[in-house]
This record gives C-alpha cells, structure tokens and sequence, in this order.
C-alpha cells in the first residue's frame, strides 16, 4: 500500500480500485401531477380582477399626472408673482422719485418754467361754483340723475 506524498491526502492510502457498478437510470418514480383546471367562473373572476387592477392604476397614473400640471402651473404662477412684486418695487421707486417736490421743482427749472405766482393761482371755492353754473347753464341741477 502505496501513501499519497503530496497535497492533503498525503496520509491517507490509495482506494483500491472497484469495479465499474452499471447504474440503471430510473424514470421518474413520483406520481404523476394531475392539472387543476379552472371554472370560468374562476376565470372570469381573475379576468375581472386584472382589469379592476388595471383601471385602477390607469386611474392613479392619470391623477399624478395632473397633480403634476398643477403643480406646475403654481411654480409658474409664483415666478411671475414675484417678477410683478420686483416691477412694482420698481415702479413704486420711480413715482417716489417723480412726485417728490424737490425734483419737480428742479425738472421744471429745467424745462425752463417759472414757479407759479399767488395771483396765478386759482381756489378750488371758484373751480367748484364755475362747474354748478355750468351745469346750470346746460339745464341740469344737482338732483337731476339722467
């Protein structure tokens, strides 16, 4: 008995050689599976089901999608909030800047107009009895509605 020298079985002994055992191949020894048919009852209920599931997930695809638009349309309708916000800031700067006394003054000085005189001026008593006569003048009083 010869021993192996190398590798892992180098203490074990050689395996005497047997002789080729012929193996029968065996056909299928378990029962045959007998297959469940369906109703179609069964099948129209499971047809059913699927187009239930079907609808429904149509339903949820088509509602995100417009959540989805209408999202947007906020996000959108913000941006130009905000760029109406800054216009108006602006423009709200600019009429500061025009109506302040200062600047009318010297724009006018400018321009070349004088300052108005106190003889020049008119009172609002006289602008107020010049448009009763002339509403007097073309027939009209004051309880007149047409």
């Amino acid at each position: 008995m010869s021993t192996y020298t190398r590798g892992n079985l180098a203490v074990k002994e050689i395996a005497k050689e047997q002789p080729a055992v012929q193996r029968r191949t065996q056909t299928n020894t378990q029962p045959a599976r007998k297959k469940i048919k369906l109703s179609s009852g069964e099948k129209l209920f499971y047809l059913f089901c699927g187009l239930v599931m079907t609808v429904a997930l149509s339903g949820v695809v088509l509602l995100t999608s417009q959540i989805y638009n209408v999202n947007k349309a906020v996000y959108e309708t913000k941006n130009e909030l905000q760029v109406a916000n800054d216009e108006n800031g602006r423009l709200k700067m600019d009429l500061d800047k025009t109506v302040n006394p200062e600047m009318l003054a010297a724009d006018a000085a400018a321009g070349g107009f004088e300052p108005v005189k106190e003889e020049q001026k008119t009172s609002l008593n006289d602008n107020a009895s010049n448009g009763k006569a002339s509403a007097m003048k073309n027939g009209k009083t004051s309880g007149d509605e047409s």
